[in-house]
């Protein structure tokens, strides 16, 4: 390999109305080789020793898939190289992992063995406290997330008063005949199903990573439509589609509501199926500089001309409104826990031997290269 690897970024779980959503079951499956799981406390260096292995494999050539903290998008809460069927990933609560295959699949990265207790027995109280206070964070946080959702459930019921079930059908049976156009003459192979988010509500505002799942020889189609339309509706009812037909897919999941999908990739079929109105997404449009197969606006599609719509317009406002206003409230609890979370590690940091640490990562980069036999 001579060019350098490329870098895809997701997140495995999410700040949502329900609280944590993980979805770190799906960063590698079937017959991988080894799925390292790093436990140690804040601070004690689990992003950067799976950035250090990320980097060297990159110059390597291989390509990564980053999973970013939905809380912290600077840092990283996995990373898997899917050509060798390696994953690092950061085990710890929220999002607590354990070896499937102990020692034969999996291995358990323990970094408190370099630590040093008495440093941290000094600071025994300071550090309850600041998990305390952390938690609060995540609770306000939480409710105002639930508060959103109902927001966002108004919102999308004036226009799913509009919804007609007959042009919707009609409009998306035509796009499901192109969409999976040529599935037949593909090679026969296990499928499979990946979900997770694209789009995250983090402690630095949201966050959206479409633009950067969108590759250039995608075949890319396009939904819009306000909330309530139908978009949602119709992207989920194509992934079950491409699962009964055999396809593997990438499922991406919306934060505000689990049930709703924003992005499908079919990955051999080298299609993917975008809502371009994510209400979460870059100023409510993605792709912008992307040409499309298809685009189509649902809310060409709803009926009586948009009654609802237009008779409880300020009403719809106000929901909206409501809606984003709650999300910012969110968006600020998750930042001061994030910033809790910072006062805490700088107590793990004092005790930390990062020389252990380093010397590990080498250890555990020099058998990953020995188990994807890489001179």
């Amino acid at each position: 390999m001579n060019s350098r690897g490329k870098v895809k970024r997701v997140f495995p779980g999410g700040n949502t109305p329900m609280g944590f959503h993980s979805f770190f079951d799906y960063i590698i499956w079937g017959d991988y080789v080894r799925r390292y799981i790093i436990k140690g406390g804040p601070g004690a260096g689990k992003s950067t020793f799976m950035t250090g292995i990320e980097t060297h494999m990159l110059d390597l050539g291989f390509d990564v898939v980053e999973y970013r903290c939905p809380t912290d998008p600077d840092s990283l809460d996995a990373i898997s190289i899917p050509e060798l069927g390696i994953a690092l990933l950061d085990g710890t609560s929220p999002h607590t992992v354990d070896p499937r295959n102990p020692g034969i699949t999996d291995d358990i990265i323990w970094l408190g063995q370099y630590w040093d207790d008495t440093i941290l027995a000094k600071y025994r109280e300071e550090i309850l406290q600041l998990n305390k206070r952390g938690a609060r964070m995540f609770k306000s946080a939480y409710n105002h997330l639930r508060e959103a959702r109902v927001a966002y459930d108004e919102w999308r019921s004036y226009a799913e008063d509009d919804f007609d079930e007959g042009e919707y059908n009609s409009v998306l049976g035509k796009v499901m005949v192109d969409f999976f156009k040529g599935y037949e003459d593909l090679s026969p192979r296990a499928a499979h199903h990946t979900h997770i988010f694209a789009t995250a509500i983090s402690g630095k505002g949201v966050y959206n990573y479409t633009d950067c799942l969108v590759e250039p020889s995608h075949k890319v189609y396009a939904f819009s439509g306000r909330p309530g339309s139908g978009v949602g509706r119709a992207i989920g009812r194509l992934a079950r589609q491409a699962e009964e037909l055999g396809l593997s897919t990438q499922q991406f999941h919306s934060p505000i509501d689990i049930d709703e999908l924003d992005i499908l990739i079919l990955p051999h079929l080298n299609r993917v199926l975008v809502n371009v109105n994510q209400i979460l997404g870059n100023d409510n449009s993605l792709l912008q500089d992307r040409s499309f197969e298809t685009h189509i606006d649902f809310d060409d599609y709803l009926k009586d001309k948009n009654k609802t719509v237009l008779e409880f317009a300020d009403d719809m406002e106000a929901a909206k409104k409501r809606f984003y206003h709650l999300i910012d409230r969110a968006v600020d609890f998750i930042s001061r826990a994030r910033e809790v979370h910072g006062q805490l590690e700088r107590y793990y940091i004092e005790a930390m031997d990062f020389d252990g640490v380093n010397a590990k990562r080498e250890e555990v980069l020099r058998e990953i290269l020995r188990l994807s036999e890489i001179s």
